[in-house]
Formats: C-alpha cells, sequence, structure tokens
C-alpha cells in the first residue's frame, strides 16, 4: 500500500506540482547545458543539479506523508576500498561534509547541529564504523574529526532562524588543515584510524 502511495505522490510531486526551485533547478540546468563547454564538467554539474532535484522531490514527498514532526537527513559518502581484484571491500566510515563560511567558525568552537549529529552518530555506532565530519571554512582552511574521538557538549545557542541546540565542538579536538595539507593529513589519519 505504501509503494503505491509513494509512487502516486512522487509522480504528482514531479509532473503536476512541482515546487518553485525545483522550477529554478531547471533553470540552471538549461543554463549550464547553454554555457558550459567541457562535456564533462557539464555532465557532473547535470548530475549535481539533478541530485538536489531529487533530494528536493523527497523531501516535499515525505513531508507530505508526514507533515509533522519530520527532519531528513543524509550522509555525504562511504567510500569503499575494493580490495583483491575485487574479492573484497573495506568500508572506511561515513562522511559528512560541510561548508562554513569563516565568519561562523570564530573563536574557540565549532557548532553543528546537535539532533543531525546525533542521529549521524548513532547509526555509525549501530553500524560500528567511524563517522568523519570534514568542514571547508571558506576555502581558507578544513577541519577533520572523527565523532567518535571528541566529546562535544549540547547547548542551545543562535539568534532568529539560527536559534537551535548545537554540538559545540572545541577547535583544539579537530584536525586543522591548510588546503595544501587535506591530503597528505587525511592519509595519514586513515592510515592509522582505518587500517
Amino acid at each position: 500500500m505504501r509503494k503505491q502511495v509513494l509512487s502516486v505522490y512522487y509522480s504528482q510531486l514531479s509532473k503536476y506540482n512541482t515546487p518553485r526551485p525545483i522550477r529554478e533547478i531547471e533553470a540552471l540546468k538549461a543554463h549550464v547545458r547553454s554555457t558550459v563547454r567541457d562535456l564533462t564538467l557539464r555532465k557532473f554539474l547535470i548530475n549535481q543539479l539533478n541530485d538536489a532535484q531529487n533530494k528536493l522531490l523527497f523531501s516535499a514527498l515525505m513531508r507530505r506523508l508526514y507533515p509533522r514532526g519530520l527532519v531528513i537527513y543524509d550522509i555525504d559518502a562511504i567510500p569503499v576500498l575494493i580490495l583483491g581484484n575485487g574479492r573484497g571491500k573495506r568500508y572506511l566510515g561515513f562522511f559528512e561534509l560541510k561548508y562554513k563560511e569563516p565568519w561562523t567558525v570564530k573563536g574557540s568552537e565549532v557548532l553543528i547541529n546537535w539532533m543531525q549529529f546525533e542521529t549521524l552518530y548513532y547509526f555509525s555506532k549501530i553500524l560500528d564504523k567511524d563517522l568523519w565530519y570534514i568542514i571547508n571554512v571558506g576555502w581558507r582552511e578544513f577541519y577533520a574529526f572523527n565523532a567518535f574521538r571528541i566529546a562535544p557538549k549540547k547547548e542551545h545557542r543562535g539568534e532568529g532562524i539560527s536559534k537551535d541546540n548545537y554540538a559545540v565542538i572545541r577547535k583544539d579536538e579537530v584536525v586543522r588543515m591548510k588546503p595544501y595539507e587535506v591530503i597528505p593529513t587525511l592519509q595519514q589519519l586513515f592510515a592509522e584510524e582505518v587500517v
């Protein structure tokens, strides 16, 4: 029964009741098709826009099915290392990728939405896989931390629409990297913790 409801709602959302942001993504895709000359880059950008559109459709669908109390989280990456000519796999963990403007991480702390942090933390714990956060701070600096190796405090902070519960993480608990240090530092971290 639920499968039928899902397929009906999905077709209605995608064909007849298209929200404004989805129409705007269609306009962006048309712009990319007409202006980006490099075929590989064009395909990549179109795929990213299709993913964003799909997430918006799915979110709208779920909010129709569950109008109250629904929060949707996703994990950005699950890298899998293929071993021995494809005969084995090693899941390297779950990765949450964040971008923050430099002014949002001033001082000695980094703030992460508490409910998202807690949800991904317990999901990773149940599956016994590391949960990594990699935060790009305005392309000037990167922070990385394994959620199982820190002890954030839960605090209510912010003003207006940013008022929420946050996992407050001290900067001295995270690995801080300049852009040119990201690859060697992550190689070292994963060699120490994942192998």
